[in-house]
C-alpha cells in the first residue's frame, strides 16, 4: 500500500509540473502575441513587410486557442474547435495572399528589367524587337494576374497581346524590307542598263515591294492573290523585255557583220547572192520580233508574220532568178 501511495503521489507531482510548465508557456506566448501586435502596428505604419510577423502571431494564437479547446467543457467544446479552425484558415489565407503578392512583385521586377535592357539595346535591331515583344508579354501577364478578371476579359487581353506582337513584327519587317529596297535602288542607279545585273536587281525590287504590300493584315485572300499575280506578271515582263533586247542586239550584230561582208564580196558572185539573201532574212527576223513584241492579238500577229515571210521569200527568189539569168547571159 505504501508503494502504491508513493507512485500515485509521484504521478500527481509530475502532472502538476507539466501543467505548471504549460501555464508558464501559455502566459509567455500571450505576452509575445501582445508585444508582436504592437510591433506589427508600427511596421504597418512604416510600410514594411509584415507577412512573417503576422504569421507568427496567428500561429501563436492557434496554439492558445488549442489549449482553450482542450480545457473547454462539452458545452463549449465545439465553439472552441471552430475558433481554432477559423484561425488556421486565416493562416492559409495569409499564405495565399503572400504568394500572390510575391508573384505580382516578380512580374513587376521582370517588366522593370526588360525596360532597363531596352535602354541599352540598339534601335531597329532584332534584339530590340525581341525585347519589345517580351515587354508586351510581361505587361499582359501583370494584367492576367488579377483574380477579378472574367473569362471574356482574359481572352481579350490575350487577343490584344497577339495583335500587338503581330503589329510589332510587321513594323520591323517593313522597316527591314524598306532598308533593303533602298539599297537595291542605289545599286540600280550604279548598274549598267540592259545587263543581267540590272534585270536581277529589278526583279528583287519587285519582290521586296510585293513583300511590303503583303504585310498589310487587312488584305483579304483575293487582294493577296492579286498582288502575287501582278508580281509574277511584272517579273515575266521584265524577263521578256530583257530577252527581246538580247535578241535585238544579237540580230543587230548579225546585220552589221553581213553588211561588212557585202562590202568586200565580189560583185556578181554566188557569195554576193547569198549575202543579199541573208540581208533579207535578217530584215524579216527584225520585223517578226517587232510584231511579237507589240501585237497582242494572236490571229492578227500570225497574219502579219505570214505576210512578212511571204514578201521575204518573194524577194529572195527574185534575187536568185536575176543571178542565174545573168549567169546564162554571160555564158
Amino acid at each position: 500500500m505504501g508503494e502504491q501511495a508513493s507512485a500515485g503521489l509521484a504521478s500527481g507531482l509530475q502532472k502538476f509540473d507539466i501543467n505548471e510548465a504549460l501555464e508558464k508557456q501559455i502566459k509567455s506566448i500571450k505576452i509575445n502575441v501582445d508585444s508582436n501586435k504592437r510591433e506589427l502596428a508600427i511596421i504597418e505604419a512604416q510600410g514594411k513587410e509584415t507577412f512573417s510577423l503576422k504569421k507568427k502571431i496567428l500561429q501563436d494564437e492557434v496554439f492558445l486557442l488549442r489549449q482553450e479547446a482542450n480545457k473547454a467543457d462539452e458545452k463549449n467544446k465545439e465553439d472552441a474547435i471552430k475558433a481554432v479552425k477559423d484561425k488556421e484558415n486565416e493562416i492559409a489565407v495569409l499564405n495565399i495572399e503572400f504568394a500572390k503578392k510575391q508573384k505580382s512583385q516578380k512580374l513587376l521586377d521582370n517588366k522593370s528589367l526588360i525596360e532597363t535592357q531596352l535602354l541599352d539595346v540598339k534601335q531597329g535591331t532584332e534584339a530590340e524587337l525581341n525585347l519589345k515583344i517580351k515587354l508586351l508579354d510581361a505587361e499582359a501577364k501583370i494584367q492576367l494576374n488579377s483574380t477579378e478578371l472574367t473569362a471574356i476579359q482574359r481572352k481579350e487581353i490575350e487577343r490584344k497581346l497577339q495583335e500587338d506582337i503581330s503589329k510589332l513584327r510587321n513594323d520591323y519587317s517593313e522597316k527591314q524590307l524598306q532598308t533593303e529596297l533602298d539599297i537595291l535602288n542605289k545599286k540600280l542607279q550604279l548598274s549598267q542598263e540592259g545587263t543581267a545585273q540590272e534585270l536581277n536587281l529589278k526583279i528583287e525590287q519587285l519582290k521586296k515591294s510585293a513583300q511590303i504590300e503583303l504585310l498589310n493584315e487587312t488584305l483579304n485572300v483575293e487582294q493577296r492573290r492579286l498582288i502575287e499575280d501582278n508580281l509574277q506578271k511584272n517579273i515575266l515582263e521584265l524577263k521578256r523585255n530583257y530577252g527581246n533586247k538580247i535578241a535585238d542586239e544579237a540580230l543587230q550584230i548579225a546585220i552589221e557583220n553581213n553588211n561588212a561582208y557585202l562590202a568586200i564580196v565580189k560583185e556578181g558572185t554566188l557569195e554576193e547572192l547569198r549575202a543579199k539573201q541573208e540581208t533579207i532574212e535578217l530584215a524579216e527576223q527584225a520585223q517578226i520580233d517587232s510584231i511579237n513584241q507589240t501585237d497582242k492579238n494572236e490571229e492578227l500577229r500570225q497574219a502579219k508574220i505570214k505576210r512578212v515571210l511571204s514578201e521575204g521569200l518573194k524577194q529572195r527568189q527574185q534575187l536568185e532568178d536575176e543571178y542565174y539569168k545573168k549567169q546564162l547571159n554571160d555564158s
